[in-house]
């Protein structure tokens, strides 16, 4: 299974979001339409394109602080293990231990979301244009991070380590903002390595549907039977099993 994949699908159930490959770098906004390309979600324009427009609002703040099972993270500080670094000036290191391959490390201390204001009048905008495909997948939210750190394993038992003061230890640990008097090793090269980066991590979804439920799938155009007042957006909430890929 590919690194892509994998992230989705621990974004899934860590987060309850589906993931933007790669993360960070992958230009996305609110009111892009795409399909599912490895899990995650591929970015093929904006509905500008069909004329319609989105309206924003933006959405709750939190921290994300998430890794896998197999991740662990130690602390020392003055040579001894710890639980929390100090604000002291003595030597110390942070190690994250990777035990297994295409495992995730994922940390952002300000997750900000930007989200569509009226889901269903877009949806139903959409359903009235001809060239509108029932299989394309619409972004109604956009989570973000600022100062995000990813680190993904290539291999089995990689180590990262990070050194410097344990009050900068501290410091970073609180706000992931990487400063040039810290030290980054590796005992093994990443499969994936953003350090103190800001950009898209994850996204919310929808699809076209009926009032009821039923979904409108398939490749073609919404039926010419079906008014555009019937459609509504139907959100892509099953982040229990990986979606189909249909790019």
């Amino acid at each position: 299974m590919g690194l892509a994949k994998e992230f989705a699908r621990f974004l899934r159930k860590q987060e309850r979001m589906h993931a933007v490959w790669p993360p960070i770098v992958t230009n996305v906004r609110v009111g892009d339409y795409g399909l599912f390309n490895e899990g995650a979600f591929q970015r093929l324009g904006n509905i500008l394109e069909f004329g319609v427009q989105a309206a924003t609002r933006d959405g709750l703040q939190s921290t994300l602080k998430l890794k896998s099972d197999a991740v662990t993270v130690v602390r020392h500080e003055g040579g001894a293990p710890v639980d929390v670094f100090h604000v002291v000036d003595v030597d110390a290191r942070l190690e994250i231990k990777f035990e297994h391959k295409s495992s995730f490390f994922v940390q952002s201390a300000k997750l900000s979301a930007i989200e569509m204001d009226s889901p269903n009048a877009v949806a139903q905008a959409l359903a009235a244009h001809p060239d509108w495909r029932r299989k394309f997948k619409v972004v109604s939210r956009v989570f973000a991070g600022t100062h995000v750190t990813v680190l993904a394993s290539g291999e089995a038992t990689t180590d990262v380590a990070i050194t410097g003061k344990a009050a900068v230890l501290a410091e970073l640990e609180q706000k992931w903002e990487f400063t040039g008097s810290l030290t980054f090793a590796l005992n093994r090269e990443l499969a994936l390595e953003v350090r103190g980066k800001a950009g898209p991590i994850g996204v919310d979804l929808f699809h076209l549907g009926l009032f009821g439920g039923t979904v409108l799938a398939g490749a073609k155009a919404v039926p010419s039977k079906v008014e555009a007042s019937e459609v509504t957006a139907v959100a892509l909430t099953d982040f229990d099993s990986d979606p189909i890929d249909d790019l």
